[in-house]
């Protein structure tokens, strides 16, 4: 991908939505790790995980986004802010994409797909956990379908 190609993101499925996130906030891509609860929060805090050794919250990305956990979790997505690792945890990762600046402003915000309890949830873990998922975007199947090369989105 050359910068002229648009913004690169990670693209994912999480609880039957797609969502993209900014490569500019992904770290790494890995295997679900074990996560210890953390009583009294909502079902899509799966709980802490040790990441590169360092303890960071981990999010079920499609129980966020439409309130019904994922049974299907098969990758962690490590994500970098200022406050530290925070993880995403989806079903799939589909790959590397560019999308340009007018497609991404199309695009709604993932908060945007989760409701208010979440989102409140979310600001009381962190604020910079918000943002990250501010940031990411969910991919409408027509964005999708219009890039060169790639099947539809089921």
């Amino acid at each position: 991908m050359n910068p002229g190609e648009g913004t690169p993101v990670l693209v994912t499925r999480a609880g039957g939505r797609y969502a993209a996130f900014p490569m500019s906030l992904v770290r790494e891509t890995m295997r679900p790790m074990t996560c210890q609860q953390v009583a009294g929060f909502a079902t899509w805090m799966l709980g802490i995980a040790i990441v590169r050794g360092v303890p960071a919250p981990v999010v079920d990305l499609g129980a966020l986004m439409s309130g019904a956990s994922s049974r299907a979790i098969s990758r962690f997505i490590s994500l970098r802010s200022a406050e530290g690792v925070f993880v995403a945890a989806v079903d799939e990762v589909i790959g590397l994409r560019s999308f340009d600046a007018a497609t991404l402003s199309l695009m709604p915000p993932l908060l945007s797909a989760a409701g208010g309890g979440a989102i409140a949830g979310l600001g009381a873990i962190g604020h910079e956990l918000m943002v990250l998922f501010d940031a990411g975007r969910l991919v409408p199947p027509e964005a999708w379908q219009a890039m060169p090369g790639t099947e539809a989105l089921s």
